[in-house]
């Protein structure tokens, strides 16, 4: 994988594919056809297990965060406003 912005959609579709779900399936889940699908998981091929479920992890704390902010921000401006 090239050094270069991570997409989560991909990360999740790469995982997805390493824990055993069918290209059909992902295919659908993702809209994306086949060989769009076989062209992503190659480009995670370098990537081990490990670093690519960290990664995933990562992004998924990071969305948290991100909600949890926005929440708190909306609830500090209603307080204030």
């Amino acid at each position: 994988m090239a050094i270069r912005n991570i997409d989560p959609a991909q990360v999740e579709l790469v995982a997805a594919a390493r824990a055993g779900a069918s290209m059909p399936s992902l295919a659908k889940r993702f809209e994306l056809d086949e060989a769009r699908l076989q062209q992503i998981k190659q480009e995670y091929d370098d990537v081990p297990d490990t670093i690519l479920f960290g990664i995933r992890r990562i992004l998924k704390d990071n969305i948290g965060l991100k909600k949890i902010i926005a929440d708190l921000t909306s609830k500090s401006a209603r307080k204030t406003g």
